[in-house]
């Protein structure tokens, strides 16, 4: 993507429906800015990177760095790195004329795969987790 002024990607991620919130996590109901209840499927893992309510980092995990921001995990990380995908069906088979017309979305599987998810789940700290590159 070309170089946009900041008010011109705001308003193309807007129409594209890329920009947009959950508000409060889906799972627990946390707010922007606030830690997750314990026991939320949504949290991340601040050791690891995985999915919080299935690692076993034990007692190292910080609650407050993996705060609910308002948006999916992951997902306003993607749109910095320039991580849009759109699904398509697959060719062949007859699908329905409005699965053809898809909008971009947060290529998560793309994040994930590369190790991006290392930079902005896990806390960078002098001892890292034995676990860290593993995502559960």
């Amino acid at each position: 993507m070309p170089w946009l002024p900041v008010n011109e990607l705001r308003d193309l991620l807007t129409k594209l429906n890329l920009l947009n919130t959950h508000g409060n996590c889906p799972d627990c109901g946390a707010g922007p800015g606030k830690v997750h209840e314990e026991g939320c499927d949504v949290e991340r893992c601040s050791a690891c990177g995985g999915q919080r309510i299935s690692c076993d980092c034990g007692g190292v995990h910080d609650r407050s760095f993996a705060r609910w921001t308002g948006f999916w995990p992951g997902r306003s990380e993607c749109l910095a790195l320039g991580m849009v995908t759109r699904w398509e069906p697959e060719p062949g088979p007859l699908v329905a004329a409005g699965s053809l017309c898809r909008l971009p979305e947060a290529d998560l599987n793309r994040f994930i795969a590369e190790g991006w998810y290392r930079l902005f789940w896990i806390k960078p700290s002098m001892h890292r987790h034995e676990h860290q590159n593993t995502v559960h």
